[in-house]
Order: structure tokens, then sequence, then C-alpha cells
């Protein structure tokens, strides 16, 4: 008989950085925990065993907030303020400069934001709605902004308007700074499109115990066994890995994912520089007037060295997918881009989707560009996943699509630490100082 391996305290399956902070902070509390009723002739230990399935794709960077950065004590640096361009003019997305441009915004109701992150008080949506009367280009602004940093496409223009008020200083993160101060974490990795994961339910390793356990088979034959099980990926990936008696233990039948996404194209260029005033979150608009999110708003990040420098365009595609089509929308990204800035192509030495794809490359690059353009996509959500517990005791999502309606990735990060409270006892958590109060979260 195969011996059955000792069970980790947790489990997360995903790259998700809502899964990975809460990998960071049981690590963090578990020393703390209250051992008041534990039986003394069990040996006691000082070090949680953690675990994290990682799928084979890389951690894509997002953009943090510094009041949610702040808030889940995440160490971010280098903040910027989101640059608007319009056609004659651009907006730099400041504090000082929403409240010189917009006087009906004040300094104090930016702050009572950052105070209440995961709700909107009656009184500030009142604030809002004054001011939104008395400049309707805030819309235009935040559904600018909100593209970038949402992924909820039913929002309220008073919660749109608030997100963008939330993200006045943004640093762009990797999620894997977080898991490498973890000294008791096993890795492994996974296939993104294993499809052979295979979860089930196993009885406690204790003679007589009615515990339940979770066990994981990776497409290896190797076994993991956990107490508990996060799921900390996009649905599709999702959808790719588990066995599908595994999805409505998550959710009903309600269907989560829009028939939209966005999907990057990734420009390297040599020996040139874009101007110093293109911010490294640039937001193009073509027109004044409110705009048509998925063309009109054209979301550009830029990095790199003085050598060479990488830029990310965004485009908004069908979930349901086509090559062709996504190839399309690039060859119109790209043109917009030119004629923004017209000595560019001329120093492009790669760019992640060659033009004419759809007709000039092997079935295998095909397959290769499809898995990077699936990997790398952002999920767009028609409806929020509200609840953090699922219908199995132990197993929790920490999907994108919690809490959706909150700028990113603060509806999964609220559930992230819901998670915390539920795995450790109120003295517990009383004795970890640094845990903060839970919040609240309210739909829109």
């Amino acid at each position: 008989m195969q011996n059955i391996p000792q069970p980790l305290d947790l489990l997360v399956i995903g790259n998700e950085p809502a899964g990975l902070w809460l990998l960071r902070e049981f690590e963090k509390i578990y020393p703390t925990r209250n051992l008041s009723k534990r039986n003394s002739k069990q040996p006691i230990r000082t070090t949680p065993q953690l675990g994290w399935l990682k799928t084979e794709t890389e951690l894509s960077p997002f953009f943090l907030s510094r009041p949610i950065a702040e808030a889940f004590n995440i160490s971010a640096t280098s903040f910027v303020s989101p640059e608007i361009a319009l056609p004659k003019s651009r907006l730099k997305w400041s504090l000082d400069r929403i409240i010189q441009d917009f006087p009906a915004i004040s300094a104090q109701l930016v702050q009572n934001l950052a105070k209440n992150l995961a709700s909107l008080k009656a009184e500030d949506r009142r604030t809002i709605q004054k001011a939104l009367a008395l400049h309707p280009e805030l819309l235009t602004y935040a559904q600018a902004l909100w593209k970038q940093l949402g992924r909820c496409r039913q929002m309220t223009p008073e919660n749109m308007i608030w997100a963008a008020l939330c993200s006045t200083e943004l640093s762009y993160e990797t999620a894997l700074d977080l898991v490498e101060p973890i000294l008791s974490l096993q890795t492994w990795e996974i296939p993104l499109r294993a499809r052979a994961l295979i979860i089930e339910e196993v009885k406690g390793q204790e003679a007589g115990s009615k515990t339940k356990h979770y066990q994981c088979t990776l497409p290896t034959g190797e076994k993991i066994l956990t107490q508990n099980l996060v799921f900390n990926l996009p649905l599709k990936q999702l959808f790719g890995l588990s066995n599908p008696s595994w999805r409505e233990t998550l959710f009903s039948d309600l269907d989560l994912l829009s028939p939209l996404s966005h999907y990057p194209i990734f420009l390297e260029f040599s020996q040139f520089r874009l101007p110093q005033n293109i911010s490294p979150l640039t937001l193009f608009l073509d027109q004044d007037v409110l705009p048509e999110p998925d063309r009109e708003i054209w979301p550009m990040i830029n990095s790199g060295d003085s050598q060479a420098q990488k830029i990310t365009l965004w485009i908004t595609d069908r979930t349901q997918f086509s090559l062709e089509s996504i190839s399309e929308h690039f060859k119109f990204a790209l043109k917009r881009f030119q004629a923004q800035f017209p000595e560019a192509l001329k120093k492009l030495i790669n760019q992640s989707v060659p033009l004419g794809l759809e007709s000039c490359y092997c079935e295998e690059h095909r397959k290769n560009l499809i898995e990077m353009l699936e990997s790398s996509s952002r999920e767009l959500y028609s409806h929020s996943l509200l609840q953090v517990k699922t219908r199995k005791v132990g197993v929790y999502s920490l999907l994108p699509a919690l809490r959706c309606f909150l700028p990113y990735p603060l509806g999964p990060l609220t559930g992230a630490r819901e998670i915390l409270n539920d795995l450790f006892d109120k003295k517990t958590l009383q004795n970890y100082s640094k845990v903060q109060p839970s919040f609240v979260p309210t739909s829109p």
C-alpha cells in the first residue's frame, strides 16, 4: 500500500497575489496560535506545513494602489500617478491635480475612501454624485482607469469613480515577492493544460478520525494531502486543471465569465525611449467625450532601462478564443501606437505576437501563441463571486471574480483575510498584532 503523505496545514492552487499573501500571513500567525486546548501528548510545531501548487505560467505583474498596499502590509515601492492622455491635453491622475481640476472633489473625500476601502459610505456616495453632476468627464477618466484595474463590467458610475479616486498612486508589483520570505513553503509546478489534477476527499490518518482531508494527485502521480485547500486562479485555468465536479463545489451554475477579456501584446525596442512624459501607466483616449471603453480607451504600460524599452499594449476581445480576431485587434492597436509615436516602430526588435499569424505559422507555433495569450489574459466578469467559503468545509475560493466590483486585487485580498479569521481563533488573531481588522465589503 502506498504511504499517504503527512497533511499540509494549507495548500494554495494558483498564482494570484491574494493566495500568496495568505501563505505569508499564515506563516506569521501560526507560531502565536492558541494552544491552551491542545493535547499535551501531541508534539507542538512552531512552523506550519504550507504548499503552493504553481501553474507553469509566469506570475503577471499587477498594479497595487497605495491604500491597498498599506492596509495589507505589502511592501511596495516606486508609486506613480497614472496619466490619462486626451487628444489635446494630458491629465496626471494625482490628488493635487484632481482637487485643482475638479473642485467638487476634496482631499477629505479621497482620504475617507482610502480608510473605507471595501465599502462606499452613503455620504461619500452623495458627494461623488454631486461632483459627477458638475464634472461629467469624471466618468470618462474613471472608465479609463477601471479598464486597467477592474475585473467587473457591471459597475455603477459612483463606484467606478470611487475606485479611480482610490487609485491616485499605483505601484507595479509581482506576487512572487510575497512568497520569497516564506521558509516553510513547499512548491510544485503543474502544466496549465494538464487536465489531470485529481482532487478528492480522504479520511484523517488518526484511528477512528472523522476529519476529512483533501488529496491532490499531480500528473506525475505524486499525492499531496492538506487540511485546507484554496483555489487561487482564474476561472479558465480552474476549468483546465481540476475535475468538473469541483466546479460545483466552488459556485453554482451562475455564469461568472464575461464574453470579453483583455489580451496583451508586448513590444521591445532597442536604443529608443518614448518621451519622458509618458508614465509607466498611460491611458490614451480617442475622444474628449464619454468613450466606448472597449475600443476608445487604450492602456499602455512601459518599463525598461537605458538600453531598451518594453511596452505592453492591451486590447479587448472575446473570451471565446479566436486567434484571427485577436490578431486583427493587435494590428489595429499597432496602428494607433504608430500614430502616437511615428518613429517607435522603426526601432522595434521583438513583439510577442507576430502579424499575419493567422496564415503564416505552423500549427505548433499557433498552439504556443494561444497558450501564451490565454495564460496572460485578464478575465472580465459579468457577476461578482461574493462567498469565500464553499460547499465543503476547508475548501475556499480566492478567484479573481471574488468581489470584483472592488479594484483588483482588493476583493480577493479581503477574502484571504476572512480565511485567516476562519482558520485561527480570536485570541490568536489578537496575539498577532499586525493583523488588521477585517473589511466588510458591500456590493455596489
